[in-house]
C-alpha cells in the first residue's frame, strides 16, 4: 500500500508489486534495506548560459582533472557541466577551469560561464539488493553509470523491460525470476566497469592525473 498527498487529500494506492524508478535516490529500495556500492566520487558542476553559436551538437573535452560537457538547449541556451571527483573539485590549485579547456572556452564565447547552479552526483553505483518482498528497482535506482558511457537512456529502458518481464513471470509462479533479475543487474554493472576502465585508459595525456588514473585502475 502506498499513500500520497495531493491538494491536501491523502490518496491510497495498492498493488502487488512496487517498482522503484526514483533515480539515484532509490527511495523505495533504500527503505527496503538496499545498500549503494559506489565505485567513484564523480560529480557534475552544472551551469546554464546564453548560447553563443548556432551549432546543435554536443561537445566533450578532457582536461587533467576531469572533463567538460556542453550542449545546446531550447530557447537559445547552453548547458555546461564540469565533471570531476568531489575531492578534486575543492582543490585550491584548480584555477580557472574553463581556460584549461580551449574548445569549451571557445564555445562559451571566449568568456567565463556563470558559477554552477547545481552540483550533482554522477558516480558509478550499483545497489544490493535490487529486489525485495514485493518491490524491484529499475534504472538509476538499481545501477547508475558514468555519463561518459552514453548508456543512461538505454540502460533505463532495458532495466524497465526486464523488470516487467520478471514481474510477469513471478506472478505466473516463477519465484526464481527476481533472483535472475538481480544477477543480471550485477553482471551488467561488472561489464560496464570493464568498459569504463578501457575508455578512461585511452586518455594518456596526463600520466600523473589522479582523476584518470583512478578509473584506469578499476
Amino acid at each position: 500500500m502506498l499513500e500520497a498527498v495531493q491538494a491536501g487529500r491523502v490518496l491510497t494506492f495498492s498493488g502487488r508489486m512496487l517498482v522503484d524508478a526514483t533515480g539515484r535516490r532509490a527511495l523505495l529500495a533504500g527503505r527496503g534495506g538496499s545498500q549503494a556500492h559506489v565505485a567513484d566520487r564523480l560529480i557534475g558542476a552544472v551551469t546554464f548560459s546564453e548560447s553563443s553559436e548556432a551549432a546543435r551538437w554536443t561537445l566533450i573535452e578532457a582536461v587533467e582533472d576531469g572533463w567538460w560537457y556542453s550542449a545546446p538547449l531550447p530557447g537559445a541556451r547552453m548547458v555546461f557541466a564540469y565533471m570531476t571527483d568531489s575531492d578534486l573539485w575543492g582543490d585550491p590549485a584548480r584555477g580557472n577551469l574553463l581556460n584549461l579547456a580551449p574548445l569549451t572556452f571557445e564555445r562559451a564565447g571566449r568568456k567565463g560561464v556563470p558559477p554552477p547552479s547545481q552540483i550533482v552526483s554522477a558516480a558509478s553505483v550499483v545497489r544490493h539488493p535490487v529486489t525485495g518482498p514485493n518491490w524491484m528497482a529499475i534504472g538509476d535506482a538499481a545501477l547508475a553509470f558514468d555519463p561518459l558511457s552514453g548508456q543512461g537512456v538505454f540502460k533505463s529502458i532495458e532495466t524497465g523491460t526486464r523488470a516487467s518481464s520478471t514481474i510477469a513471470r513471478y506472478f505466473d509462479g516463477d519465484f526464481g525470476a527476481p533472483a535472475e533479475y538481480e544477477g543480471w543487474v550485477h553482471e551488467t554493472y561488472q561489464s560496464y566497469l570493464s568498459t569504463r576502465s578501457q575508455l578512461y585508459r585511452s586518455v594518456q595525456r596526463w600520466p600523473g592525473s589522479r582523476f584518470w588514473n583512478r578509473r584506469a585502475a578499476v
